[in-house]
């Protein structure tokens, strides 16, 4: 067994200098790095050995940091927000694949170069790759708002001079209409029709997350990670109260209200115990195989018994909860399924085929229906929103109003 790297540093005499030295390791970069500290047993050079320990204690690394190319900012926040970006539970966000994104990205092109060299000029080479690489607009400004943090960052723990973040701000995001990059489709709701034309091709679990968002409007995550524990159900509307979500690391209290209808759909998913999640793809695999085997017309041959038992123990077992990635796929798989069998139907001829749509546009459904029948306050109430602002994006505009008003008047 390796013995183990420690992480105080090391007050010692260096005899090639006659001074006295700190060792330690960077606790951001993970390098070797040796400080010359003065005459060795002075108290200056003591004073300054335990300013090394504190800083190094906090995770800051100490001493010049001059040479440091691109490669040592990124790895040195990478390390941090594999620590930062983590859910009470102990799972990393969505934010760090996208870290990992941008950084893939600026190695292949700046990873030599000098991090206090990395100007405007840089940041817009990388900025045009991404346009070539067919990103949207509103995605590259996010990356790029990516770069300028991690460098935020190195600025912080003193790994580069202010100036050079300074330089990156100068660096404006692109504008609509006036660049190369592509706009990113916009996020519509889905109709009603689509939905239950999706409907018969998911398993049970999810078409009762799909009707769970219609009945509520909450996030597609909020969804999935549904469990009794979180539900208050005192008074005649039940409380969600979901304890990871989108805004929790700002101290935000998420409120998800369930009506009658939304009780009574959640009366179709029991569960064991109070904390399972109530959407499960495990639970959902047990019940389809004990369906299957209910319905089952043919003679169960011994012969039968080895697959049995291969298939009881497989490599890859169903999970708890499902994950929000599994849920859109559930839901694309779906509709291709729906589409195929329209197509037979038609028996080669036209038809009309089921558009494609995602869980987060049933969010949008709900925040327009909302927004038209009880108003915009009503709208931010339900979804959860701090600002109107925000549930203008979700809820989008309708004309009938406008159009009635122009019949009378016009």
């Amino acid at each position: 067994m390796p013995r183990q790297r420690s992480l105080t540093p090391t007050y010692r005499f260096h005899r090639q200098s006659g001074q006295a030295v700190s060792d330690f390791y960077d606790p951001l970069t993970g390098a070797k790095r040796m400080v010359s500290l003065g005459k060795f047993n002075s108290p200056e050079s003591k004073l300054e050995h335990a300013r090394i320990v504190a800083e190094v204690a906090v995770g800051r690394p100490a001493g010049p940091s001059a040479g440091l190319s691109v490669s040592g900012v990124m790895l040195a926040f990478m390390r941090h927000a594999d620590l930062h970006y983590r859910r009470e539970d102990g799972t990393h966000t969505d934010e760090l694949n996208n870290f990992r994104q941008v950084v893939r990205l600026v190695r292949e092109t700046h990873a030599h170069v000098p991090a206090a060299e990395f100007g405007p000029l840089a940041l817009k080479a990388i900025r045009q790759r991404m346009i070539a690489k067919g990103w949207s607009r509103t995605n590259i400004n996010l990356h790029v708002g990516r770069v300028r943090r991690m460098f935020k960052f190195a600025v912080e723990n003193e790994l580069v001079p202010p100036a050079v973040l300074q330089g990156l701000k100068a660096v404006p995001g692109l504008q609509k209409g006036r660049t190369d990059a592509k706009e990113p489709e916009p996020i519509l709701p889905v109709d009603d029709a689509t939905v239950n034309a999706t409907l018969p091709h998911v398993s049970r679990h999810v078409r009762g997350m799909i009707r769970l968002q219609q009945l509520t409007g909450c996030r597609p995550g909020e969804a999935c990670r549904l469990r009794r524990c979180d539900i208050d159900t005192t008074g005649d509307v039940w409380v969600y109260r979901p304890r990871q979500h989108k805004t929790a690391h700002r101290g935000k209290v998420r409120l998800i209200h369930l009506g009658p209808l939304a009780q009574q759909l959640l009366a179709e998913f029991p569960t064991a115990t109070p904390d399972e999640h109530v959407f499960s793809p495990k639970r959902e695999a047990t019940e389809r195989h004990a369906l299957r085997a209910a319905n089952r017309k043919t003679k169960f041959y011994p012969s039968r018994q080895g697959w049995q038992d291969r298939k009881a123990k497989p490599k890859r077992s169903p999970g708890e909860r499902y994950a929000t990635p599994a849920y859109g796929f559930a839901i694309r798989r779906a509709v291709k399924l729906a589409n195929a069998r329209r197509e037979r139907l038609a028996g080669g001829g036209a038809f009309d085929p089921v558009a494609e749509w995602a869980p987060n546009q049933l969010r949008h459904t709900f925040a327009t229906r909302a927004r038209r029948d009880h108003g915009l306050n009503v709208a931010q109430a339900l979804l959860g929103h701090a600002r109107s602002a925000t549930t203008e994006i979700y809820a989008e505009t309708t004309n009938d109003l406008a159009a009635e008003v122009a019949r009378t008047l016009g």
